[in-house]
């Protein structure tokens, strides 16, 4: 499953081909319907139910929910079922999963942080400062703050008292060459306090290959 959040369409693989749905920009989840790029396409109702499971960024809806809001007020949860039915077979069971007494979703987070839409009446939000607000029901907010951290972000610290990250020595390079016969990356490592991925990183900058040994298996097959 792929979630394109930066871009203009969220898209995911399924079974039967691709799922797409246009437009994430702030007008783009009221207007943007479900649709499989292939054969079988998704049926008009089928297109707003794999929506409105996205639009629930992961959380469970019940039938109940769905049917009031596909349907209005006071419909039938029957009327969902065989919807969900037709779509979990073009979508994957996989990808729309359900449980008893939860009803349905999609897993995964697929609605940014800061509102496009409102979570109320899924009309457009207007922003002021970092504050947002709904014309439509009154709804309003603050956008979430950054944070600031102490340093960026980096690959994590050598181990200390380790050789870790400091150059490789004479000695180190010499039983390197006596041994890679008979040890292989894993046990050189540990014997010179270096990782196997050191070890593999200073036999491929030195030029230096490991003997190909024949599978035991292969041997007799030969020799047979």
């Amino acid at each position: 499953m792929k979630n394109e959040l930066l871009s203009d369409a969220f898209s995911f693989r399924a079974p039967a081909g691709q799922v797409r749905i246009p437009g994430l920009r702030p007008a783009g989840w009221v207007s943007a319907r479900a649709q499989m790029v292939g054969t079988p396409g998704l049926s008009p109702r089928e297109a707003e139910l794999v929506t409105l499971l996205l639009l629930r960024d992961g959380r469970w809806a019940s039938s109940d929910a769905l049917a009031v809001a596909m349907f209005g007020p006071g419909a039938d949860v029957r009327l969902v079922q065989p919807i969900v039915c037709r779509a979990r077979r073009k979508v994957g069971r996989a990808v729309i999963e359900s449980a008893y007494g939860a009803g349905y979703r999609i897993p995964g987070r697929f609605r940014t942080e800061i509102p496009t839409v409102c979570s109320r009446c899924n009309a457009p939000v207007q922003f002021e400062g970092r504050e947002w607000f709904c014309e439509d029901c009154g709804r309003s907010g603050e956008l979430p703050k950054l944070e600031a951290v102490d340093r960026g972000v980096g690959r994590r610290g050598y181990a200390a008292g380790t050789k870790q990250g400091k150059p490789w020595s004479e000695e180190e390079r010499a039983f390197v060459v006596e041994h890679v016969d008979d040890m292989n990356l894993e046990e050189l490592g540990e014997a010179l306090d270096r990782t196997a991925s050191a070890v593999r990183g200073f036999l491929a900058t030195h030029q230096i290959r490991k003997p190909y040994v024949r599978a035991k298996g292969n041997q007799e097959g030969t020799n047979g």
